[in-house]
């Protein structure tokens, strides 16, 4: 749901721009008004960089922390990038599938209508999220869903005062 919107944004803005206006001479040229980058789901200032590093095929072998820090930023301004999108280890991915799984179970139940209790009830899996590499960090910590909340015994008649008892 967010990569189509992100497509529909870039085919926008090249259509209003047809070559990337703050191009700075010696750059890879690439174009880029919205780029999506998906991070490990612990990601270390460094690990995060590097990854958005990797989107615009900048080197960044031996770079220290600030320096990874400037040349992100200079990547995202040379290549003209106006959204960016960084996905903590397929949490965006894992949003689309809760959603998908609530508007299946609306339909088939009938309810029509996808409310927080009803997320609540459905249960996902990391077999839910192909092309995540659990290896590296990319699948997130699936909580188990909530236990059903347990009904109190009621509190039986209190006879003293009561007319109907024997």
């Amino acid at each position: 749901m967010l990569r189509p919107a992100l497509a529909c944004f870039e085919d926008e803005w090249l259509a209003l721009y047809w070559q990337n206006p703050a191009a700075v001479a010696g750059t890879l040229d690439l174009h880029a008004p919205a780029a999506y980058v998906r991070t490990p789901v612990k990601a270390t200032p460094i690990s995060a960089c590097q990854r958005i590093l990797d989107f615009y095929g900048e080197p960044y072998k031996s770079m220290r922390q600030e320096d990874l820090i400037r040349t992100v930023k200079n990547a995202v301004y040379d290549h003209g990038t106006k959204a960016l999108v960084i996905d903590a280890g397929g949490i965006v991915g894992l949003l689309r599938k809760l959603v998908q799984e609530g508007c299946r179970h609306a339909i088939e139940t009938g309810r029509e209508q996808i409310t927080t209790e009803l997320l609540d009830t459905l249960a996902l899996s990391p077999a839910d999220l192909p092309g995540l590499d659990p290896t590296a960090g990319e699948v997130p910590d699936i909580p188990p869903p909530p236990a059903p909340a347990s009904r109190k015994p009621r509190n039986p008649r209190n006879t003293l005062f009561d007319d109907r008892a024997g």
